[in-house]
């Protein structure tokens, strides 16, 4: 049994950023502006065992500058928290909440199992 965790483990260090990078991608392509553009980096999973986390390695695969702020959660009722309060703040600044035009971007990709990996995007204005 310990051997299998083991491998199931190795497995999730190295697919888990590969998912993120692919679903932050598609994000990235369909918002249409450059990843440069991208200030803020938010990853959730509850399959994650290694440090640096999913966030740092996401960083990397994506190439994006060191200045972005990268945060990462093991669960998941965080991001809703987070979603609610860009909303809330986007709100309150006059900013669409829906639609185009939007300066957030939210990306849920769901992978094997009951497993949720979550890339929120975060552009300045243009």
């Amino acid at each position: 049994m310990e051997q299998s965790l083991d491998i199931r483990q190795d497995i999730t260090v190295v697919e888990v950023p590969k998912l993120g990078k692919e679903a932050a991608m598609k994000a990235i392509n369909e918002w249409g502006q450059p990843k440069s553009k991208s200030t803020h980096l938010v990853s959730c999973t509850t399959s994650s065992v290694e440090m640096p986390g999913v966030d740092y390695q996401l960083t990397k695969l994506l190439g994006l500058h060191s200045s972005v702020k990268h945060f990462f959660m093991y669960q998941q009722e965080p991001v809703l928290f987070i979603l609610d309060e860009m909303r809330k703040e986007s709100g309150d600044e006059g900013l669409k909440t829906i639609g185009e035009g939007l300066e957030w971007g939210v990306l849920f990709g769901f992978g094997p199992g009951l497993t949720v990996e979550t890339v929120v995007l975060h552009s300045l204005c243009t």
